[in-house]
C-alpha cells in the first residue's frame, strides 16, 4: 500500500466542497440581508436606543419573509455563541482533568519512544481505555495508563499512529468546525449526515496510515477486535468521566 492511499478520496472531497460552498453561500446571503436592513436603522450613541430601533425595524418595517430570515440569522448567531461557550467550558474541564491525573514518568517515556515531533503524548491515570486526539490548532494525543498496560508494544504503536494521523492533519479541529456549522444550519439536516460521512472517511484514512507505517493489517486488526469484544462486554456509556467531559471526548476522539 503506497502513501497515496492515505489521501482523501474524491468523493469525500466533493462532499466537503459542497458543504463549504453551501455554508459560505448562506452566510453571505444572510450577512448581506443583515447589513442591508441595518442601513435603515438610524445611528445613535445610545446603545439601548440603537437596539430598540433595530428590533423595531426588523419587526415592523419588513415583510414576513425578511422576518423569517432574520429569525434564521438570530438562530445561527445564538447557536454559535452557545456551542462556543460550551466547548470552551468543556475544554477547560478536560484540560483540568488531564493535569490532575497525569502520569509524567510514563508520558516522558512514550514521547521519547515515539518521537512524534510537535505532537505531544499525554498520559492520564484512568481505569478505562482512553485514546483520543484532542485539541484545535495544536492537537495532542491523550492515552490512559490502563490502555497502555493492556496492549502489547506493537499494538500500542498502532494506536498511537492512528491518533497521530488525526493530529497531523488537525482532524479534531476540522470536525469541530464542521459540526458547529451543521448545528448552525440545523434546518438543513442533510449536513449532519455529510459531516458523519466525512468523519467515517477520516477514520478509514487513519487506519490506512497505520497499515502503511507498520506494514501489516494484523496488528491494527487485533486492536480493533479487542475494542469490539470489550465494548460488547460492557455498556459503551459506562465511564467515570463527568458528563461534560464525556461529551467533549466523544467530539474529539477518533
Amino acid at each position: 500500500m503506497n502513501s497515496s492511499s492515505t489521501k482523501l478520496p474524491r468523493t469525500p472531497k466533493i462532499v466537503l466542497a459542497v458543504f463549504g460552498a453551501l455554508g459560505l453561500w448562506m452566510f453571505a446571503q444572510l450577512s448581506y440581508l443583515l447589513v442591508h436592513q441595518m442601513a435603515d436603522v438610524p445611528a445613535s450613541p445610545n446603545l439601548v436606543r440603537f437596539l430598540v430601533a433595530a428590533f423595531t425595524d426588523v419587526l415592523v418595517n419588513h415583510h414576513f419573509f425578511e422576518i423569517g430570515l432574520n429569525a434564521l440569522i438570530a438562530y445561527m448567531g445564538w447557536t454559535l455563541l452557545v456551542e462556543s461557550i460550551r466547548y470552551g467550558r468543556e475544554r477547560r474541564q478536560w484540560l483540568s482533568y488531564i493535569e490532575k491525573h497525569s502520569v509524567p514518568a510514563l508520558e516522558k517515556r512514550l514521547n521519547e519512544r515515539f518521537a512524534l515531533g510537535a505532537v505531544r503524548i499525554q498520559v492520564i491515570s484512568h481505569p478505562s481505555d482512553v485514546a483520543v486526539a484532542f485539541g484545535g490548532w495544536r492537537p495532542r494525543i491523550v492515552l490512559s495508563d490502563a490502555l497502555i498496560a493492556r496492549f502489547q508494544a506493537s499494538e500500542l504503536e498502532a494506536i498511537v499512529l492512528h491518533e497521530f494521523f488525526h493530529c497531523k492533519f488537525r482532524h479534531p479541529l476540522q470536525l469541530f468546525v464542521l459540526r458547529l456549522a451543521s448545528n448552525m444550519l440545523a434546518f438543513l439536516p442533510v449536513l449532519k449526515q455529510l459531516v458523519r460521512y466525512y468523519g467515517i472517511w477520516l477514520e478509514l484514512l487513519a487506519d490506512r496510515f497505520v497499515i502503511c507505517r507498520t506494514g501489516t493489517e494484523w496488528t491494527l486488526g487485533a486492536v480493533l477486535l479487542d475494542f469490539v469484544k470489550k465494548s460488547q462486554s460492557r455498556h459503551a456509556g459506562e465511564t467515570r468521566f463527568p458528563s461534560p467531559t464525556r461529551r467533549l471526548i466523544t467530539a474529539c476522539s477518533s
